[in-house]
């Protein structure tokens, strides 16, 4: 399956970098990234999910479509799959002794990752989308030390590790991409753990305006369990 979230090429217009900036909020100030973002189709959908969800004829637009509610939850279970396996990962023993368990918990995270963007690229829901699309830009700031442990960013933003090269990678490049809340695997779990919480709100309650708070910030939910279920 592929994601909708690739790297097709550039374009210099700024017009629609303005645009794109206004709905991501990131901050990334990647203009490249996101041009590519929108060469790709991902912006095209994002801005077709913000107008459905945000129309002021229908501001709290219900999601009734049984396809899109099934997308939610097959994104929210690939979502707590990236959040569990990026805290093995921040919690590995990074050292010589415990490179191997490091490889096949770094290998584990690379293929929830990568599942992550397949499931956020099918949904239509705009904070869905966004979050997915914030979580890819930090992977391209983060590109040139993940290279460095042998992670490359394809031309669909998916990672694929060089086993070999790993074996060889420096521990302080480990520690600084794996390990603290604000490392590269830090965020993509907390990324992660906001698409799983947007994800069961969306599908169980059925609207997208509902995530928002009087303050603009998302209201915090109740997910118990949701990251220690097994497939």
């Amino acid at each position: 399956m592929g994601s909708i979230f690739g790297i097709n090429g550039n374009s210099s217009n700024q017009n629609n970098y303005n645009l794109t900036a206004s709905m991501f909020q990131s901050g990334s100030g990647n203009a490249l990234g996101d041009m590519a973002l929108i060469r790709s189709g991902a912006y095209k959908k994002l801005l077709s999910a913000y107008y459905k969800n945000d129309s002021s004829s229908n501001p709290k637009d219900m999601v009734t479509d049984g396809k899109e509610k099934n997308n939610l939850v097959i994104a929210k279970d690939s979502a707590a799959e990236l959040k569990k396996s990026a805290n093995s990962l921040m919690n590995a023993d990074i050292s010589e002794e415990g490179r191997s368990d490091l490889k096949e918990k770094l290998k584990s995270f690379v293929k929830d990752y990568n599942a992550m963007l397949d499931a956020g690229s099918d949904v239509d829901t705009q904070a869905v989308l966004r979050s997915t699309l914030w979580m890819t830009q930090s992977t391209s700031k983060n590109s040139g030390l993940l290279n460095d442990l042998g992670i490359s960013v394809g031309t669909d933003n998916k990672l694929t590790l060089d086993e070999e090269k790993f074996d060889k990678a420096q521990l302080s490049t480990m520690k600084t991409l794996f390990k603290g809340t604000d490392s590269f695997v830090g965020r993509a779990g907390s990324r992660a753990d906001s698409i799983a919480k947007i994800a069961v709100k969306t599908a169980t309650q059925g609207t997208s305006a509902a995530l928002y708070n009087k303050t603009g910030n998302y209201d915090s939910i109740s997910v118990a369990g949701l990251f220690n279920k097994t497939k």
